[in-house]
C-alpha cells in the first residue's frame, strides 16, 4: 500500500465548541485554530471522534470544515472526520469535504455491524474513489 501524502508532525483531534443554545461556536473554533497554529501543529482533525460529529447534522459538519479551511488559510493541513452510519452517507460527506477544500479525510467503518474483511475493504475502496481526492489509496486485493 502506497500513501499519497507526506504529512508529518502533530495533528490533534479538535473538539467542536458549541454555544449555550447548542449551535456551533465559530468564534471559539477560530480561536482554537489560531492557538493550534501558534503552538506549531502541522494539521488538525475536525469533526473526528472528539469533534462531536455524531451529534451534528451534515450541514453543520460541512460548516465546521469550511470554517477550518478558511481560518487556517493554508497554514496547516485540515483533515475532516467524515465517518457516518453507512456507505452512502460517508461517501456524500467525503465528497462535501473535498468540495469545501479540506486536505484529507479520516474515516471509520460504520459502527454497530459485524462486517467481514471484504465488506470493510469494499467500504474503504468505495470511499477512496472520490475522484482527485483520496485517489487509489487502497492497493489490496478485494477478492
Amino acid at each position: 500500500m502506497a500513501l499519497r501524502t507526506e504529512w508529518n508532525g502533530v495533528f490533534p483531534a479538535m473538539v467542536t465548541p458549541f454555544t449555550e443554545d447548542g449551535s456551533f461556536d465559530e468564534t471559539s473554533f477560530r480561536a482554537l485554530i489560531e492557538l493550534y497554529i501558534s503552538e506549531g501543529v502541522k494539521g488538525v482533525v475536525v469533526t473526528g471522534s472528539t469533534g462531536e460529529w455524531y451529534s451534528m447534522s451534515d450541514a453543520e459538519r460541512a460548516k465546521v470544515w469550511e470554517v477550518a479551511v478558511e481560518a487556517s488559510s493554508g497554514r496547516i493541513t485540515i483533515v475532516a472526520g467524515t465517518s457516518a452510519v453507512g456507505t452512502r452517507e460517508a461517501l456524500a460527506l467525503t465528497r462535501t469535504a473535498k468540495d469545501v477544500g479540506v486536505d484529507g479525510c479520516m474515516l471509520l467503518p460504520p459502527g454497530g455491524i459485524f462486517a467481514s474483511r471484504n465488506e470493510v475493504v469494499n467500504y474503504f475502496h468505495t470511499l477512496a474513489g472520490v475522484s482527485g481526492f483520496l485517489g487509489n489509496f487502497f492497493q489490496m486485493d478485494r477478492g
